[in-house]
């Protein structure tokens, strides 16, 4: 899977959960293209998923022609949570960790999970709105041909 299909799979898996909240807690689920001067336009909140990197392990060579590394995707999930609202930021962080967490990722032919790494409470913005964020690792695979990297070079 490469970083969009992880990114996507993953609003799809939180939207479908979101979708089943009540409209005082529902929020929205975005990717967005930039967070600079990021507008919250949602009646109660976005959370939205960033892509934060990639760690590769060393290499290990599968066959002559196959190399395989294990890659963990580091992802954050910011939630921008607007004022008077009805549920508390704790509230929201917890909902987050409990929607993602153990969500199986199936990457070639291989089952991994989902993780939360990391959760914390930030800084309210300047519109008052109550911030948070929870950082998830996504255990993914990747793997290339040799012999297609020496064709293409």
């Amino acid at each position: 899977m490469n970083i969009d299909e992880v990114m996507l799979f993953v609003k799809t898996q939180l939207t479908a959960k979101v979708e089943q909240l009540s409209f005082e807690k529902k929020v929205k689920v975005e990717i967005p293209i930039a967070i600079n001067n990021y507008k919250n336009t949602h009646v109660n909140g976005t959370l939205l998923l960033l892509y934060r990197g990639d760690n590769f392990s060393d290499d290990k060579i599968t066959c002559k022609k196959i190399i395989r590394q294990n890659r963990t995707m580091t992802m954050t999930v910011l939630g921008i949570i607007k004022p008077g609202n009805a549920k508390t930021i704790t509230w929201y962080i917890d909902y987050v960790i409990n929607s993602l967490a153990g969500i199986k990722i199936t990457n070639n032919n291989i089952d991994k999970y989902i993780l939360p790494v990391s959760a914390e409470r930030l800084e309210d913005d300047e519109f008052c709105n109550m911030c948070f964020a929870v950082m998830f690792l996504i255990p993914l695979d990747y793997i290339f041909n040799v012999e297609e990297l020496n064709e293409n070079n």
